[in-house]
């Protein structure tokens, strides 16, 4: 998972007379490896085997770091708290671990202690990447940073190949815009000229097949021919908020009764984390490369809660989730599933407490910072080694049922100022971009000589790509309360209206959410040919979608339970845009449905 605060911890560790030999170094490194020409290619028959340990060791994602400092490069890690740790996850059967980076000096002090320790342990080493777009100064430094991580990894997996079974290049480098495909095939042919071991890359599952990284498309063959396995991240409570993400899983399990929602939310959150995987799958078996073994490089559960959704975090919830990941993992049972999990994280890190819209991303861990066994784990050792926590399964949390209320007035009120005779009003209105940090600009004018009614207005439009490294679109929602609405009386007749005016070159689409099927939409014409009223002439346009319009295959949504009453979007894959990462604005006013 990427922090927004590693940064932090490279950029005073590289001198700038050494930041400037490294990056010509790296520089003819990638040169040699082809520059912007073709990378040698690992055809699938050339592929490193794995070690059987890959398969066979309990594995989990490790950082040593116990301070809140987000330097971590200014936190101080010693040799006894990594053989604390150590012996913690060895205790506990964990004995594959996932560093992150090489460049920092816990890296190498891990791998020395579990060395002169003689601890039965193995380690896959992440070479992390920085963005190499930006200003001169900032590039040619992010480059020095990411010839540092490649000649530390490159050393650490040469000189400790007794431990090091694996290493990763990059992690979510590609779903996050942090490189090129070109730069990543270089950085991955440069490390794997240089060492032995099998090679990966960590990425977000949709960004190997396809659904929401990279504009529809998985990893290219310039990438998955360079690798020997699939590192793919899988984290359903972070897509079960339609406030973040406008395709979630139904994680409020509505039609089960209250005795039995918490089994039933956890065993659809597997069952997404099934599907993740089966997508990933599906994409390297039509590059010919089914032979090539996936791990779960990433996934896990937060124990307080964070974000908008109360009912999801709780130490019972994570250890659900967990036991339900290792009976799927395990190949005796499911052999059709992943080679292994590593789960994140063996501790919580109390230096990525950083609010972004109201999220952080502490408390995954399976030991509090004080090193102390919660619930999830207390199972593998002595009570006095428990943290505070003392639960049952009975604890577990889960959404409580929602009592609806029905929308019977003829026109629903969304957006407007200027009330209209018997109308039913959304109350304490919200807009967000998708996304945590949200990838789309949010903001309300309040001119009447700009708006298209009354004289508030919203204006709207995709965040440069520099802000949210996304490259698969943007989009646009609201959250009102009550947050389920029912809608149904729309369902015959109905229609979602709204003012618009804009200039914005791609395709946009319009629709709504629901709390199971997440967001429906129809993709308007840039020109009014499918008679909604949509044109992209700069000009205040009133537009007016049927309800039966959305109807198409697929779109199975419940109108009982709507969540946000307008979605404008424009996913790319989806729309066919092709003016990516234009940022032109788009203006909305006077939303309502009408029936």
């Amino acid at each position: 998972m990427s922090s927004a605060q590693d940064f932090l911890a490279r950029a005073r560790l590289i001198p700038s007379a050494a930041a400037a030999s490294l990056a010509l170094t790296l520089a003819l490194v990638l040169a040699a490896c082809g520059g912007g020409g073709t990378v040698p290619a690992n055809q699938p028959g050339g592929m490193r085997a794995l070690p059987a340990d890959f398969g066979t060791r309990k594995a989990v994602a490790y950082s040593p770091f116990r301070g809140a400092n987000p330097d971590l490069a200014a936190q101080v890690v010693t040799r006894d708290n990594v053989l604390q740790d150590l012996g913690l996850l060895a205790q506990g059967g964990f004995t594959l671990i996932r560093m992150f980076d090489s460049s920092l000096p816990y890296a190498r002090l891990t791998l020395q202690a579990i060395r002169d320790n003689r601890i039965n342990m193995k380690v896959q080493v992440g070479i992390k990447l920085y963005p190499t777009f930006g200003s001169g100064a900032e590039q040619a430094r992010n480059l020095a940073l990411n010839a540092a991580e490649v000649s530390a990894g490159v050393q650490l997996a040469n000189e400790f190949k007794d431990i090091v079974i694996g290493v990763a290049v990059g992690n979510e480098t590609i779903t996050f815009g942090t490189v090129t495909l070109q730069q990543m095939a270089n950085y991955i042919a440069s490390v794997r000229a240089s060492v032995t071991q099998p090679i990966t890359t960590g990425e977000y599952w949709d960004g190997y097949c396809g659904l929401r990284g990279r504009n529809g498309e998985g990893l290219p063959p310039s990438i998955t021919n360079l690798i020997d396995y699939a590192s793919i991240h899988v984290y359903p409570i972070l897509q079960a908020d339609i406030a973040a993400y406008p395709d979630p899983w139904d994680s409020e399990q509505q039609s089960v009764p209250e005795a039995r929602r918490a089994e039933a939310m956890m065993d659809a959150a597997l069952a997404f984390a099934k599907q993740n995987y089966s997508c990933a799958r599906k994409y390297l078996d039509g590059q010919g490369l089914a032979a090539m073994p996936i791990v779960i490089g990433e996934t896990g559960w937060q124990t307080v809660q964070t974000g908008n959704l109360t009912y999801l975090h709780h130490p019972v919830n994570q250890k659900m989730y967990y036991d339900r990941l290792l009976a799927w993992a395990d190949k005796a049972r499911t052999p059709d599933g992943p080679l292994n999990v590593y789960y994140f994280s063996a501790f919580d890190e109390p230096w990525k407490v950083f609010q972004v819209q109201g999220y952080n991303e502490d408390n995954w861990g399976l030991f509090n910072v004080q090193r102390q066994a919660k619930y999830v784990v207390q199972n593998l050792f002595p009570m006095s080694q428990w943290d505070s926590g003392r639960f049952t399964a009975a604890d577990a949390t889960f959404a409580p049922t929602v009592i609806t209320p029905v929308i019977s007035a003829n026109r629903y009120r969304v957006y407007a100022d200027i009330e209209a005779a018997g109308e039913a009003v959304a109350t304490s209105v919200q807009w967000f971009g998708f996304d945590t940090p949200p990838n789309a600009f949010v903001g309300e004018g309040n001119d009447a000589a700009g708006a298209a009614e009354g004289s508030r207005f919203l204006e709207i439009g995709p965040a440069p790509s520099t802000v949210t490294g996304r490259d698969y679109g943007w989009g646009v929602l609201n959250v009102s309360a009550p947050v389920r609405t029912d809608l149904s009386q729309f369902q015959a007749g109905g229609r979602l209206n709204f003012s618009i005016k804009t200039t914005y070159p791609g395709k946009l689409m319009f629709g709504f959410g629901t709390a199971q099927a997440g967001a429906v939409f129809v993709v308007a014409s840039n020109t009014n040919a499918d008679g909604y009223g949509y044109i992209n002439d700069g000009t205040w346009r009133r537009v007016s979608i049927p309800i039966s319009a959305f109807t198409a295959p697929g779109n199975n949504f419940d109108l009982r339970r709507v969540t946000n009453a307008l979605v404008v979007a424009d996913i790319y894959e989806r729309s066919g845009n092709t003016a990516r990462g234009d940022t032109t604005r788009v203006f909305i006013d006077n939303v309502f449905w009408s029936r």
